[in-house]
C-alpha cells in the first residue's frame, strides 16, 4: 500500500539532503523562547530581547563600581544578573542567525573587534529569510 499523503508532506532540505516534513509553526511564547537557542526570531522580538537587556544591565552595571566597599550580597546579585543578561543576548543572538538561515556557529564572528558591531547592526536591522529554512517556520 502506497502512502502518498506522506510522500507529498516530506521535501528535500538543501543544506543537508535529509527529509523533513512541513514545518508547524512556533507557538511558544515569547518569555518561553527568551532563553532557548532553538527556533528563530524577527527583529521585532530581537528588539524585545535588546530592552529586556538593557533593564537588567543599568542597575547591574551601576552597582559594580561600588564593589570594593559594598554589600558583598548586593555584588553577588548584580553578577548573576549579568550572567543572565548575557546568556539572553547569546541565545537572542544565535536564534537571530538562524532568522537568517545561518549556524548559531556564526556567533563566534562577535568576538572579532569592529566586526561585531557591523553583526550587531545587521541583526538589529537587516530583514531574515522570508521563507522557512531549516531553524524554523518564517513568521
Amino acid at each position: 500500500m502506497n502512502n502518498n499523503n506522506q510522500e507529498n508532506t516530506q521535501t528535500t532540505n538543501d543544506v543537508d539532503e535529509q527529509p523533513y516534513t512541513e514545518m508547524e509553526p512556533d507557538d511558544r511564547t515569547f518569555w518561553q523562547k527568551l532563553f532557548s537557542f532553538k527556533g528563530r526570531i524577527d527583529r521585532g522580538e530581537y528588539w524585545k530581547t535588546l530592552f529586556i537587556r538593557f533593564v537588567l544591565l543599568v542597575p547591574s552595571i551601576s552597582y559594580l563600581p561600588e564593589f570594593p566597599h559594598g554589600n558583598m550580597a548586593l555584588f553577588a546579585l548584580s553578577v548573576l544578573v549579568l550572567l543572565l543578561a548575557a546568556y539572553i543576548a547569546l541565545a537572542a543572538i544565535v536564534k537571530r542567525i538562524h532568522d537568517f538561515g545561518y549556524s548559531g556557529w556564526f556567533v563566534l564572528l562577535m568576538l572579532i573587534p569592529m566586526a561585531n558591531v557591523l553583526i550587531e547592526l545587521y541583526l538589529a536591522l537587516g530583514s531574515g529569510d522570508d521563507n522557512d529554512n531549516r531553524y524554523g517556520p518564517a513568521e
